[in-house]
């Protein structure tokens, strides 16, 4: 009689516990393993070490005037010293509501040495957008600039209850900040003042005791998804994603990079993987005023760049360009893309172009704002969004319960937590217990994690088109459109259907000289898009709507479909 021996059950592991593990961990390299040694400091701090450092290395370069990382120290104590003139404290909160400008970095140290609270307003919202922030935010002081389409525009900002907030002019077109503004009689009227005589008051304001979990940002979302809600972002959110981001690429040196800037600063990615990001390695930013395509590409031909951060829409606008002629591209180490998903095709293209690699950024307002790098040199990771950043803790969430954690390799919500990320909205108690589950944050997309630690971002939650009980993801239709040779962008969205719920609607702006019909494209597609995901209907506009922080605005295309439909279907809901 055979003797039967117990085997030992095998460990039983819960899904919560397979993403405790960090998979991706088995990816990091040196830096990012020693990244538990970081720790969080107040912003002002890392100007003072950078000018320390770096004294005489050009800071900030904007309309061919350059500041030094000396000279932009002198001009942030005298500016905080204006400021302070003005009646602004430790965690008072003062807005920013300009186009790219050079005064962005000296306000945001300035507003900081004091302990106070910056406030990002984008310019291209509507002005009663903006009162109800500068309203909700409680304000004390807004600066912009003194182009009379703008600023007399602002100028209305000046009545918002309940602080009735001071303006603050700029020069427009200068990049020296003691060039005097224009000051209008209206503006005059409101009791504006210039930047320029902010920096004549002095210099000898203390810098304030600041406690790395003092608020340091209120970074209004740009409404894509509802109102716009103020993000709380405190110095130890932001000094450490930047450090996050630092230990993320060893190829980068102190006191030797540089950058060119075009996509709006007032964005959440002006503040952390630029100020912030290039202040901690001492570097140079070259600031546009809006994005030139050709500008950029000039700056990268004389080898004044060494490193970018980029969006989908801004590599389109480029490509064209740096197909038509040669561009030298050996100073660039790091090439990023972040705000919205990277397309196969353009990666293809630029990689082709340049000889390197784009590194994905994936992130929001609300993780100050990044939280997942890509990693395309890593074995599986060409095809995935990235890997958490050192000190990320992510879990997958199930759609219908976000309690619970749903097994790797399967979609879900995806969840962050970690030093990065928020503490909550601001005057939005009744929405902070929504949007975190047992301390991670709820970030609204699809997504999943494979066995090996890649994280896979598949899409928005509301923006996925359930046709016939299926799901489609519209950014996945989207990469696919993006490789047709006549179109040069695509944005995918549900239209009604009276079978199956909802359909998918192609919407394209095609290359010059293109044509193209939906019996073209379909038979171009076909064994490329399962039947359900390919699109039924094709409408071609010669732009597509965007949002003020430049992404394809498929909000605005759903309003426009609900508009032309006359259904509230749920592919039109917003």
């Amino acid at each position: 009689m055979s003797q039967v021996i117990d085997q030992p059950s095998p460990p039983v592991t819960s899904p919560a516990a397979d993403y405790a593990a960090e998979p991706w961990r088995v990816h990091y390299g040196k830096a990012a393993m020693r990244a538990d040694r970081l720790r969080p400091f107040p912003l002002f701090d890392m100007l003072l070490w950078a000018e320390r450092h770096f004294p005489d290395r050009p800071y900030v370069t904007f309309q061919d005037h350059t500041i030094t990382y000396a000279d932009a120290l002198a001009m942030v104590d005298r500016l905080a010293a204006g400021l302070a003139d003005l009646g602004v404290g430790r965690g008072d909160r003062v807005g920013y509501c300009m186009a790219n400008h050079s005064a962005f970095a000296v306000l945001h140290f300035a507003l900081w040495k004091i302990g106070a609270v910056v406030v990002s307003m984008n310019p291209l919202y509507p002005v009663s957008r903006l009162a109800d922030q500068a309203a909700d935010a409680g304000v004390k002081a807004i600066l912009t600039t003194d182009e009379p389409e703008v600023s007399d525009r602002f100028l209305a900002l000046a009545k918002v209850e309940p602080q009735r907030p001071r303006i603050i002019l700029a020069r427009h077109d200068a990049g020296d900040l003691e060039a005097a503004p224009r000051l209008s009689e209206q503006a005059r009227a409101t009791g504006a003042v210039r930047l320029s005589d902010l920096l004549t008051v002095g210099s000898d304001v203390p810098t304030a005791r600041v406690d790395t979990d003092d608020l340091a940002a209120l970074a209004y979302t740009g409404g894509t998804t509802g109102a716009p809600k103020g993000v709380m972002l405190t110095h130890a959110n932001l000094s450490m994603n930047c450090q996050q981001m630092r230990s993320w690429y060893p190829q980068l040196s102190a006191g030797v990079e540089a950058t060119c800037v075009g996509a709006p600063m007032t964005h959440i990615a002006g503040i952390s993987p630029i100020l912030n990001f290039m202040t901690l390695l001492g570097g140079e930013i070259i600031i546009q005023p809006r994005f030139d395509p050709a500008g950029l590409l000039q700056a990268v031909d004389e080898g004044r760049v060494t490193l970018l951060l980029l969006t989908p829409t801004m590599l389109v606008g480029m490509r064209d360009l740096m197909e038509s002629r040669p561009i030298d591209w050996s100073r660039v180490k790091l090439i990023q893309c972040g705000a919205a998903p990277l397309t196969p095709e353009l990666t293809r293209v630029f990689r082709a172009i340049t000889g390197q690699p784009i590194v994905n950024l994936f992130g929001m307002t609300e993780t100050s704002p990044a939280v997942v790098y890509g990693m395309p040199a890593a074995p599986g990771g060409e095809l995935a969004t990235g890997c958490p950043l050192p000190l990320t803790r992510v879990q997958v969430r199930a759609k219908d319960d976000p309690s619970r954690c749903v097994p790797l390799g399967e979609a879900g919500e995806l969840c962050f937590a970690g030093p990065q990320v928020t503490r909550g909205y601001w005057n939005r108690e009744d929405e902070n217990a929504t949007f975190f589950v047992d301390g991670f944050f709820r970030t609204g997309d699809v997504g999943y994690v494979t066995a090996d630690g890649f994280v896979h971002v598949v899409d928005r939650l509301k923006d996925v088109i359930i046709a016939g009980g299926n799901n489609v993801y519209p950014t996945q239709v989207e990469s696919v459109l993006a490789e047709h040779p006549a179109i040069a962008e695509a944005a995918v969205i549900g239209t009604p259907h009276p079978y199956r719920g909802e359909t998918v609607k192609a919407v394209v702006r095609l290359r010059p000289g293109a044509e193209l019909t939906l019996d073209e494209l379909q038979q171009d597609l076909a064994g490329r898009l399962s039947p359900v995901e390919m699109p039924k209907v094709l409408e071609i506009l010669e732009d597509l709507p965007r949002t003020p922080n430049m992404k394809v605005s498929r909000q605005a295309l759903r309003e426009r479909e609900r508009q032309l439909t006359g259904v509230d279907g749920p592919g039109a809901a917003g």
